[in-house]
């Protein structure tokens, strides 16, 4: 199965060229912002629900954000824009991307060139956010966990979009979601004060929604994101071969809607599907097949049994 990802065909790093430090500085100040927001108000959350209760409306629109965010993410941004592992209507492949930006995780440009860089040299000198460049011994493998982590979202050497997402930068449609980014940010932020706000009728509703279905659930969907290309580089099965040290990790993949299942990704980046057993949870794969049956998405790229069983360890 032929990998499908507009990327150098070397391992040359591509970073961002004529770095801008204006540029880089606002970079590390939304990083800062995404990284210590969402905990300190789902620490709020929580000590709101101990002293005040929480209304079952709040739980719920927190599970469905997470679904909605992690849709975005696994499905929009992840294998249909980076990989391009299946065409969508034009309508879907727009909300799709809109789910992927209410994460905060950055803008689609930014997210897809980021992957398809760490693709590109995959555990090796330039990678983005490998944990196994930081040295040898217990101290470089807690750096290369925070690095994998966290840190690297403060590096100086965003990677270039024009190098890794030039069919991007032609789609307008992308491009204008793309520009509009922040809005769907704060979109995903008020949505869920307003419909708890709503439901309860009172301001405090407004502020509980906002607190677990806004910011509750971009630190739980990006806890389970960020642990896919950290954990899933130490620990967990290798059913492939790869030239990176990517694993299967169950836990993480549950969480991540089949991200976890990072091995099976390397070896066939361009399949739309990541389990490839009935244990592998793949939650993303299923909504695959259901908006292939509403007939949302097409041309959905599956390796063969062959060029599973070829590329299989001995």
């Amino acid at each position: 199965m032929t990998n499908l990802i507009a990327e150098p065909q070397d391992s040359e790093v591509h970073v961002l060229r004529n770095r801008n430090p204006r540029q880089i500085r606002q970079y590390r100040r939304f990083a800062g912002a995404v990284v210590i927001l969402p905990p300190l108000a789902t620490i709020l959350a929580l000590v709101m629900a101990w002293h005040l209760g929480i209304h079952w409306v709040s739980i719920i629109i927190l599970v469905v954000m997470y679904v909605a965010g992690m849709i975005g993410l696994s499905v929009g941004f992840h294998r249909h824009l980076a990989h391009r592992s299946f065409k969508a209507r034009r309508v879907f492949r727009a909300l799709l991307t809109i789910l992927g930006c209410i994460n905060a995780q950055g803008s689609p440009l930014f997210w897809v060139a980021t992957h398809r860089r760490h693709h590109s040299i995959s555990d090796q000198p330039g990678d983005p956010f490998s944990p196994n460049l930081s040295g040898p011994g217990i101290r470089g493998w807690l750096r290369g966990i925070w690095h994998a982590y966290i840190g690297w979202m403060f590096a100086d050497d965003p990677t270039d979009p024009v190098r890794f997402c030039r069919d991007l930068l032609l789609d307008k449609t992308i491009m204008r979601i793309n520009r509009s980014y922040l809005i769907w940010v704060l979109a995903g932020l008020v949505l869920p004060g307003l419909v708890v706000g709503f439901w309860t009728g009172s301001i405090s509703g407004g502020v509980e929604g906002t607190l677990w279905g806004g910011f509750a659930r971009i630190f739980l969907v990006n806890q389970a994101v960020w642990s896919v290309g950290t954990y899933c580089h130490l620990f967990g099965t290798r059913p492939f071969s790869t030239d990176d040290r990517s694993t299967n990790n169950f836990l993480v993949a549950l969480l991540s809607f089949g991200e976890g299942l990072h091995n099976n990704h390397h070896a066939f980046p361009s399949c739309a599907l990541l389990s490839f057993h009935w244990w592998e949870p793949d939650f993303g794969g299923w909504f695959i097949r259901m908006f292939r049956r509403a007939g949302l998405i097409s041309e959905v790229r599956i390796p063969t049994e062959q060029s599973i069983r070829a590329r299989k360890q001995s």
